[in-house]
């Protein structure tokens, strides 16, 4: 600040002083010479202009020393420094505008304050130091500590401090130049918080990170680097690749990073480094570093580990290879379908199975599956439908159309074709020529319909050469011994009526003919039963049946019971015989395997079937015996039922006994 100009003090001040010379020094001028007083007349004025001359000069000098003062006023106050004058004891003498704001307070608050009360408490010891090495070595000293304003606001701030000298006294006190550090502190702490999240960062990179100088010194490197090959960064900050790699990997390295700084822009190589389960190859990223100007200083290399990634690659190529091995020398046709039916992709097979000369020849040519292939073209919808509701579709059969217009039979085995979001894109699978199979399935159908058929003409003639022989045993066989009975009879009557004229031994002899007779008669009427038993025409299948269970249990010693749903059945000879046949087998087979303690058969009418079930208690007949095709009762009966379109189920349960059911429909068709 300019201060004011304190001259008419001055000037009164040395004419005073000029005047006191004068009178102690004043001489009789009456008394010299008119010589003399002229010559001091002329010095006077001369002197006179002299001293006005220097006057005007201390005048000019004074105002440039006023206003050099005033700037320096200026520049203390407003500059962007703070300034203090202390005293030994630390208080404050002088201040300037900045120092003030620094502080809070106001110019004149702040004199006399000690310095140390604006310390942050956690600074006090440190700026305590600093001021006693201010006063102690007379030398700037320097340090930094936090200001507290009144409002207990800190600021980081930097004091730079000289000791005042007297030349008498000594040290007599300091001047210190503040500067507020605080926005210089945080971009420190920023940065050095940068430099943390940027270590961490690189610490827990997967990958391996390093920073080599352009001689291919390495500057750092990251955590996993030191793990992988054992080695902490002091121990590899100032070393080469030659220092830690075999020759030729390092080698290997260095060329790459020479590409880097020669062309000075990034490039990305693969590199193979060994680790302790061997090479692993990676993908290294290097590229230049740049000071501000553009000049590279360093090459920063980052890796990726592609090892498991090469092998995936080479197990891929592989697993394509041999696909496409199958895919091209497979028997079956292979395709790939769009949803609207265009091939994607077929294989010889499928073009050769088509009458294509080449897979490219069917895809171009077969743009519509449905319509081109599909002799009825119903099947591609049924095809479709069941696509929608199945993951896969297997034995899918249809009639096709190849190239020369002819027919075949395939069967396809089909599954759905997904892309990586799992929408249908498409559909994949196998096809299978059937032609040759549905032939040679047309013929054994054929020969298995004409040998059932064979089956039951002999079963009708077995059953009517039963009928013939059981009426010849009956009609022939049995009126004669009926006939010899008779005349045995009358032979024994005779002879007793003669008395004591015949031999006692041929009375004997006579009565033992007629015995052998009798068993030979009712031999003759059990063979003719068993062969075609005649309850069975005369009476019908109900009269039959339980004749049967009778029977069955008077030869076994088996209860056997018979449950029917009528006293008499309608049915056809040859339908009954076949029922009455399975009934006698199944009662055979029980009495024969099931060591059972009772038997249950049961005939039914129901409105559209008739069926016949014989259950037993015993063992259970195994399922190997079931379906053993040795078992030659049992595909007998199967045989009988198939020969009128009805079905035959056994079951057995280990312990719990077996159960035959056979049904026949109502109305009868020979198969």
């Amino acid at each position: 600040m300019a201060k004011k100009s304190d001259r008419p003090t001055n000037v009164m001040g040395l004419r005073w002083q000029a005047e006191e010379l004068l009178r102690t020094t004043r001489r009789d001028v009456a008394a010299m010479p008119v010589k003399e007083v002229q010559q001091l007349v002329y010095e006077l004025q001369v002197h006179h202009i002299e001293l006005e001359m220097q006057s005007d000069e201390f005048r000019r000098i004074q105002i440039e020393l006023e206003e050099a003062r005033n700037r320096y006023s200026e520049l203390y106050d407003f500059a962007p420094f703070g300034y203090l004058t202390l005293d030994t004891q630390g208080e404050i003498l002088e201040a300037n505008l900045r120092a003030c704001t620094l502080l809070g307070l106001g110019q004149k608050d702040v004199v006399r304050c000690p310095l140390r009360r604006f310390i942050a408490p956690d600074d006090a010891d440190s700026f305590h130091r600093h001021c006693q090495d201010v006063l102690k070595t007379g030398t700037r000293q320097a340090c930094q500590a936090r200001l507290l304003d009144k409002t207990g606001v800190g600021r980081w701030t930097h004091f730079e401090s000289l000791a005042v000298h007297d030349d008498e006294r000594g040290v007599v006190g300091w001047r210190t130049a503040l500067l507020d550090i605080s926005a210089q502190k945080q971009a420190e702490y920023d940065l050095s918080e940068r430099k943390a999240q940027l270590r961490a960062i690189l610490d827990h990179s997967p990958g391996l990170i390093f920073l080599k100088d352009l001689e291919g010194r390495y500057l750092d490197v990251n955590q996993q680097f030191e793990r992988t090959f054992h080695l902490t960064r002091q121990d590899i900050v100032g070393k080469t690749d030659q220092d830690i790699f075999p020759p030729e990997q390092a080698a290997a390295f260095r060329d790459n990073d020479l590409k880097v700084i020669q062309a000075a822009r990034p490039f990305q190589f693969e590199e193979v480094a060994l680790h302790d389960d061997g090479p692993h190859t990676n993908i290294v990223s290097k590229f230049p570093l740049r000071h501000l100007d553009g000049t590279p200083y360093a090459v920063c290399g980052i890796t990726t580990d592609i090892t498991q990634r090469k092998q995936a690659e080479e197990s891929r190529k592989e697993t394509e290879e041999r696909y496409r091995s199958i895919f091209e020398n497979a028997v079956e046709g292979i395709f790939q379908t769009t949803l609207d039916g265009k091939f994607v992709a077929v294989n010889p097979a499928l073009a050769r199975m088509y009458g294509y000369d080449s897979p490219d020849e069917m895809i171009a040519t077969i743009t519509d599956i449905g319509s081109q292939l599909y002799v009825d073209p119903g099947r591609r919808d049924e095809f479709i439908r069941l696509m929608r509701t199945q993951k896969e579709v297997t034995g899918f059969e249809a009639l096709v159309y190849r190239k020369n217009g002819s027919f075949m039979w395939i069967s396809e085995n089909v599954r759905g074709r997904r892309n990586q979001a799992g929408a249908l894109v498409g559909y994949e699978g196998t096809v299978e020529h059937l032609t040759e199979r549905k032939l040679a399935e047309e013929r054994l159908r054929a020969t298995l319909e004409q040998i059932r058929m064979l089956s039951g003409r002999l079963a009708t003639v077995q059953e009517a050469e039963r009928t013939r022989i059981a009426r010849e045993l009956h009609d022939e066989l049995g009126v004669r011994l009926t006939c010899l009975k008779i005349d045995l009879s009358r032979l024994s009557t005779t002879m007793a009526s003669e008395g004591a004229g015949v031999p006692k031994k041929a009375e004997d002899k006579i009565r033992l003919m007629v015995e052998q007779v009798d068993a030979t008669i009712a031999s003759v009427q059990r063979l003719a039963t068993e062969l075609r038993p005649a309850i069975l025409t005369d009476l019908g299948i109900v009269a039959a049946i339980e004749w049967q269970c009778q029977d069955f249990q008077k030869r076994t010693g088996i209860p056997c019971t018979c449950v029917t749903s009528a006293e008499d059945i309608a049915m056809e000879p040859e339908p009954a015989s076949a029922l009455f046949r399975i009934c006698q087998e199944s009662l055979t087979n029980t009495a024969r395997h099931a060591q059972a303690t009772a038997v249950t058969v049961k005939l039914e009418s129901r409105s559209h079937l008739l069926q016949l079930v014989v259950a037993d208690n015993g063992l259970g007949i195994p399922e190997t015996t079931v379906s053993n095709p040795q078992s030659l009762g049992l595909l007998g009966m199967r045989e009988r039922v198939a020969q009128f379109g009805g079905e035959l189920t056994i079951q057995g349960h280990h312990g719990a006994g077996t159960t035959v059911t056979a049904c026949l429909p109502r109305c009868i068709s020979r198969t």
